[in-house]
């Protein structure tokens, strides 16, 4: 007997319907091995993102959680902050670029060695006044104590004692900082000495979980990167942002007194 096309078809379709049924063990293998998969996919993404608040809470419910726990998108990079060693910027035009360095170059958590930190740890404080680009005075415990910044040092300022040593450079670093930092809330980060022969304080000052005013300075080149044995941990980090720096010719790089550095 022949058949023809529609009895084919006929013939044909269950075991097409049986072929195209999925089999019940597929589900189960989904959820036993793919579902754990993703469950560890996302864990990671949120500490890779920084998410400390939900670690806070297992651990300590009570503990206050810290601010700005997303990182912060970096700014459009428009015309580098420039400045010259002619004369130095306004109060006008320093408390006017103070605000730009709110919003971050770089997502710094991403570039920084550890990622991003945690405040809670740390000794809090509020900044009185900036002495000069490198210099704060900040208040600890009641009282006002002189802090230096670690691995970053600015040109003098017309603080400077001796008067052969300030520069307008200095004058304008120092004018921004100020505008910047006073009255803020800051967070200290010792590394391995806490004092400088000077009875400083040496520290790296955290703004949030995210932004370290060092490593700000350092990438808008309003610094020169120093290393100042033993504390050194963020050093090459500081280097790399500074390199950053002098390729834009960004805040001091952009003269000639320091746009010639030997060290680039």
């Amino acid at each position: 007997m022949s058949l023809n096309n529609y009895d084919i078809r006929v013939i044909s379709c269950p075991k097409i319907r049986q072929s195209s049924s999925a089999h019940p063990s597929t589900f189960h293998h989904f959820v036993i091995f793919k579902v754990p998969v993703l469950v560890l996919a996302l864990s990671m993404l949120l500490v890779t993102c920084g998410c400390h608040s939900l670690g806070q809470l297992i651990h300590d419910p009570d503990a206050p959680i810290s601010p700005l726990t997303a990182l912060a998108k970096p700014r459009i990079k428009k015309t580098p902050l420039q400045l010259n060693d002619n004369a130095p910027i306004s109060h006008e035009d320093a408390a006017s670029l103070a605000m730009s360095l709110d919003e971050p170059l770089e997502q710094y958590d991403v570039l920084r060695p550890g990622g991003p930190a945690n405040i809670n740890s740390m000794q809090r404080s509020t900044v009185l006044r900036a002495v000069d680009g490198d210099t704060l005075m900040v208040l600890i415990d009641d009282k006002p104590t002189r802090l230096r910044l670690i691995g970053i040092d600015a040109p003098e300022s017309y603080s400077h004692h001796d008067k052969n040593r300030r520069t307008h450079l200095g004058e304008s670093v120092s004018r921004i900082v100020q505008a910047w930092l006073t009255d803020k809330t800051v967070y200290l980060e010792y590394d391995t000495k806490q004092e400088d022969q000077y009875g400083r304080l040496l520290a790296y000052v955290w703004i949030d979980n995210h932004q370290m005013i060092n490593e700000i300075l350092a990438r808008e080149g309003l610094v020169d990167v120093k290393c100042y044995k033993p504390n050194v941990r963020y050093d090459n980090y500081f280097a790399m942002l500074e390199h950053l720096a002098k390729k834009e010719q960004r805040g001091i790089w952009a003269t000639p007194i320091f746009a010639n550095d030997p060290s680039e």
